[in-house]
């Protein structure tokens, strides 16, 4: 729970390095909170029909800054820039906008190959920085910084 609450202190620092440890204890813990407002979203929908995800969402918000920030010192610790994680977060975008305005192009051939292309490269995306999240990170100080793990041993 320390990684994620650091991570939310530092929601604005988008300078440094980010151990894997930190990165990954964020994501679990926003993940098990989201899926806890997910069933909570949906004890409200059902109760009361409304048909928004009101606090799921709004953690969504919530953490959209820290989770750029520590994924930024992330890719610092493994000497990759912050903008490294555009590569996954704009096909994602182009695919949750195909997905949610139902704009999933079938009816040409143009169409079809383009939504293809789209989606592909989403998934390319999230394997890319999936691949660069799991990387031990960069021994010794970089141009981002001094080693986390030196810091914590010291």
């Amino acid at each position: 729970m320390k990684y994620y609450i650091k991570a939310l202190k530092n929601y604005a620092n988008f300078e440094g390095r980010a151990r894997r440890k930190e990165y990954w204890l964020f994501i679990l813990v926003s993940l098990l909170i989201v899926s806890v407002l997910i069933i909570i979203d949906t004890f409200i929908e059902e109760k009361f029909n409304l048909k928004v995800d009101i606090l799921s969402t709004l953690y969504s918000l919530f953490i959209l800054i820290p989770s750029l920030s520590v994924t930024t010192r992330r890719l610092h610790d493994i000497d990759k820039n912050g903008w490294w994680q555009l590569i996954s977060i704009i096909p994602n975008i182009l695919t949750n906008f195909l997905v949610m305005e139902k704009r999933i192009y079938t009816s040409s051939i143009i169409g079809l190959i383009l939504t293809l292309i789209i989606l592909l490269s989403s998934i390319i995306g999230l394997i890319w920085i999936l691949l660069y999240m799991v990387r031990e990170g960069q021994s010794g100080d970089n141009k981002y910084g001094e080693d986390p793990k030196k810091i914590v041993e010291a």
